[in-house]
């Protein structure tokens, strides 16, 4: 988790525009620095040492995937920072700078990515929408429930939740923005996934019209162009995705002898995702 949050720290680096000793003013230059903004997951801040050496820690191991025991010890140490964290901010004196949340926000998130690190999904969705109530503006923890949402096949809210991250991004382009880096992660994922999307439904529907004209070939084009895009751009919705494989394979039986394997290829790539879908047997 450490090295994984460096070399997205080089990447992010390397993305950036040299600066450019053209500009009229040094002022021109201030005011081009200061609207540019790195990206980074809220869990990768956290790992890299923003919130102190023991968030650091904990993160990285709630982040295991090769010891369990490590993974679980590593979220009750952020859990208890949390605790510590909110009764922290309810003890404040009114002179004391308050951070509004930021650090309470950020464990929150690396906890929820935690537990979709270690597939906990029902236990995820809990803690994104009691963190959505508490930080209801954050692009952060709406981007993450709707991965959550995703997950627990709530496809629907998960569209809505991307739609609401939509809209925040949209009312904060125009103003002046001071997004941190794990808020402009979020939004930028969000936009990026909610595309995805409907690129794939559009292929869908493209596919069920070529189907119902008997254009087979032309039906499995759609639904692999459907397939690719909800792959890259949305793969925690494994319901659509096996819906996807599963009409491919229809089309490809329609097209007889020659696309019987691929119908099967298909089925069984529709059963890794839900292995309890008995229709795609």
């Amino acid at each position: 988790a450490v090295e994984e949050a460096g070399t997205h720290l080089l990447e992010t680096i390397n993305k950036l525009e040299p600066p450019s000793y053209n500009d009229a003013t040094p002022q021109t230059a201030k005011t081009k620095s200061s609207t540019q903004h790195t990206a980074m997951p809220p869990h990768l801040l956290v790992i890299s040492g923003v919130l102190g050496p023991r968030a650091a820690a904990a993160a990285s191991a709630s982040h295991s995937l090769h010891d369990l025991n490590a993974a679980e010890r590593g979220i009750g140490a952020l859990r208890k920072l949390l605790g510590h964290e909110i009764r922290r901010r309810s003890n404040l004196f009114s002179l004391t700078p308050d951070d509004q949340g930021q650090d309470e926000l950020r464990l929150r998130c690396t906890i929820i990515s935690a537990l979709l690190h270690g597939n906990r999904d029902a236990t995820a969705l809990r803690e994104a929408s009691e963190a959505s109530r508490q930080f209801p503006s954050s692009a952060s923890t709406s981007f993450l429930r709707a991965r959550c949402l995703f997950r627990r096949a709530m496809r629907s809210e998960a569209l809505t939740e991307l739609k609401r991250n939509a809209s925040m991004n949209s009312s904060t382009t125009s103003a002046t923005s001071t997004s941190t880096p794990d808020e402009v992660w979020a939004q930028g994922e969000a936009s990026r996934m909610l595309r995805a999307v409907q690129q794939a439904e559009t292929r869908r529907i493209r596919a069920v019209d070529a189907y119902e004209r008997g254009k087979f070939e032309d039906a499995v084009a759609e639904y692999t162009m459907s397939i690719t895009c909800s792959e890259t751009g949305f793969r925690e919705d494994k319901r659509y995705r096996a819906t996807l494989l599963s009409n491919r394979a229809a089309c490809h039986r329609r097209r007889g002898a020659e696309g019987l394997e691929e119908a099967l290829l298909d089925c069984d790539s529709a059963l890794c995702l839900l292995p309890k879908m008995a229709r795609y047997v």
